[in-house]
C-alpha cells in the first residue's frame, strides 16, 4: 500500500505515479530543512515556503490511499497493515529517540524533561514523530465513517467502536493541549484533512487525478506559501489553517496528470521518503550535537548552510533506509517493511 512518506520498495509499481513520489522526496527533504536552523532571511524562506507544504501533503497523502485501499470484506487485513506499516515504526522510533534523548542528557549533564504521555501515545519523543499517531487517528476516523456508512450489522458496530476509539484518544490530545496548544480550531483542520481525503480518493484513477485538479492545485499552494511569506496564517480558533490548504493544494499538483516522470534509474531512490521522514533526526540531532561542542559560534546558519546540512542529512537517512533493511532483515520494521526472508532452495 502506498501512504503518506513513500515505502521502501525499490520495485515501482505498474501504472505508479512517480511524479507524486518526487512530490513525496522532496517534502521529506523540506521536513529536514524546517527542523535545521535558520539566522538569515534567505535560510528562513525555506520554513516560509515547507511549513505550509510538507507534512500537511502528508496528511492528505496518507489518508487518500489509505481511503481507497478500505474494502468491507477485509477490515482486519486492512488493520493488520496499518499495524505493520505505521504502529510497529512508531513503536520503535519512540523506543529509539526516548534513548537517544537520555543518552544526550547523560552526555551533556542535562536530563532531558519528558512528558511520558506525550511521548508515547502522542509523538512527542521527537520533533516529528508526532505525525504517526495524528495519521492514526485520521485514519480510524476515515474509517469509522466508511463502516457505518457504507457497513451492514457488525461492521456498523465496530465501525461506531473505532469512532469512539479515535475520538477519545483524540480528544486526550486536545484536552492535554498537544494539538496547537489545544487549539479549538484544530477540529476544523481534521475536518478540512478528512473532507479532503474523501474527494480526492473518489476522483483518483490508476493513481492520478485530472490536469484541471492540478491547476487548481498549483494556485492553492502558491498562494499559500505567499501568504505564509506575508504572515496570514489564516488563523481560526487559534489553528492555523493555512496548513491544510498548503497540504491540500500541493497534494493536488502533485497527484494530477499536469505532470509526469518516466521510470528511470533514479526512480527507485523516490521509495525512500518513510524511511528518510522517520529517521532523519538521528543526523540532525549528531550535526547540532557537534555543532554545539565543536563549532560554537563559527556556523551561521544561511542559506547556503542550511542546503548542504539538510541535503547531508537527508543523504543519510537515504543511506540508512536503503542499507539497512539489506544488512539486518528485521531493521524492515523500523520503515513498516518487514518481510520474511525466502526459504533457501
Amino acid at each position: 500500500m502506498r501512504n503518506q512518506p513513500t515505502s521502501t520498495s525499490l520495485e515501482a509499481e505498474k501504472g505508479r505515479n512517480l511524479f507524486l513520489d518526487a512530490a513525496r522526496t522532496i517534502a521529506a527533504w523540506g521536513v529536514i530543512a524546517i527542523h535545521v536552523p535558520y539566522e538569515t532571511w534567505g535560510a528562513k524562506a525555506f520554513n516560509q515556503i515547507f511549513w505550509p507544504t510538507c507534512v500537511p501533503f502528508f496528511y492528505v497523502a496518507g489518508l487518500v490511499f489509505f481511503i481507497k485501499s478500505v474494502k468491507l470484506d477485509n477490515v482486519p487485513g486492512l488493520l493488520q497493515k496499518q499495524w505493520a506499516r505505521l504502529m510497529i515504526p512508531y513503536i520503535c522510533w519512540t523506543v529509539i529517540y526516548l534513548a537517544l534523548r537520555l543518552a544526550k542528557g547523560i552526555l551533556t549533564h542535562d536530563p532531558p524533561k519528558i512528558e511520558w504521555v506525550a511521548a508515547l501515545f502522542y509523538g512527542a519523543s521527537a520533533v516529528h514523530l508526532y505525525f504517526l499517531p495524528m495519521l492514526l487517528i485520521f485514519q480510524a476516523l476515515a474509517l469509522s465513517l466508511i463502516l457505518i456508512s457504507k457497513g451492514q450489522g457488525r461492521l456498523k458496530g465496530q465501525g461506531v467502536a473505532i469512532l469512539v476509539i479515535a475520538l477519545i484518544v483524540f480528544s486526550g490530545g486536545y484536552f492535554r493541549k498537544y494539538y496547537d496548544k489545544g487549539s479549538t480550531g484544530y477540529f476544523l483542520a481534521v475536518a478540512m484533512y478528512l473532507s479532503a481525503g474523501f474527494l480526492f480518493a473518489s476522483r483518483m484513477k490508476n493513481g492520478r487525478m485530472a490536469k484541471g485538479w492540478g491547476l487548481a492545485g498549483l494556485a492553492i499552494w502558491v498562494a499559500a506559501v505567499a501568504m505564509n511569506f506575508k504572515g496570514w496564517r489564516l488563523t481560526v480558533l487559534d489553528c492555523p489553517l493555512l496548513l491544510p490548504f498548503g497540504g491540500i493544494g500541493f497534494f493536488m499538483l502533485a497527484a494530477s496528470d499536469l505532470f509526469q516522470l518516466r521510470a528511470n534509474r533514479f526512480t527507485p531512490f523516490l521509495g525512500l521518503s518513510y524511511g528518510i521522514y522517520l529517521s532523519h533526526v538521528i543526523f540532525q540531532e549528531f550535526f547540532e550535537f557537534a555543532f554545539a561542542k565543536f563549532a560554537h559560534g563559527h556556523v551561521v546558519y544561511n542559506a547556503l548552510t542550511k542546503v548542504a546540512v539538510t541535503t547531508v542529512i537527508f543523504g543519510l537517512a537515504m543511506m540508512l533506509t536503503l542499507a539497512l533493511p539489506r544488512l539486518v532483515p528485521a531493521a524492515g520494521w523500523l520503515f513498516g517493511e518487514y518481510r520474511k526472508r525466502s526459504p533457501k532452495a
